[in-house]
């Protein structure tokens, strides 16, 4: 039997992409990256313009937006937006258990933008 396999072993500062899933916490952003793997990137590795709304359970990017005077906050869903992640150690490369990776939400383009 004939095989071949292509190999992924993104390294320490490379930059991967990922969406952001539909489940999410005030933790953090849940992303899959690849559509293989999912990730958890801690609130404060995020962009100071990513705010949790409790009310809808979601992370919202808030750049042209303003709280309401209820205090639910307005901006831009990033449900299954596009995000770009860069590795901060080469640990998670190593295992597919998912548990624990330290990641950061930047785009690579624009720094301090998470989004398209």
């Amino acid at each position: 039997m004939h095989f071949v396999a292509v190999g992924f072993a993104p390294r320490k500062g490379d930059w991967v992409v990922g969406r952001v899933s539909e489940t999410q916490t005030r933790v953090g952003l849940n992303v899959t990256l690849l559509g293989l793997m999912n990730c958890l990137v801690r609130k404060w590795d995020l962009s100071t313009d990513l705010r949790f709304c409790p009310s809808t359970s979601r992370w919202l990017d808030v750049r042209s937006a303003e709280d309401d005077a209820d205090g639910s906050v307005k901006g831009v869903d990033l449900t299954l937006s596009r995000v770009w992640l860069r590795l901060r150690e080469d640990t998670w490369v190593d295992s597919f258990n998912m548990s624990g990776h330290d990641l950061s939400c930047r785009d690579p383009d624009c720094e301090g933008s998470s989004t398209d």
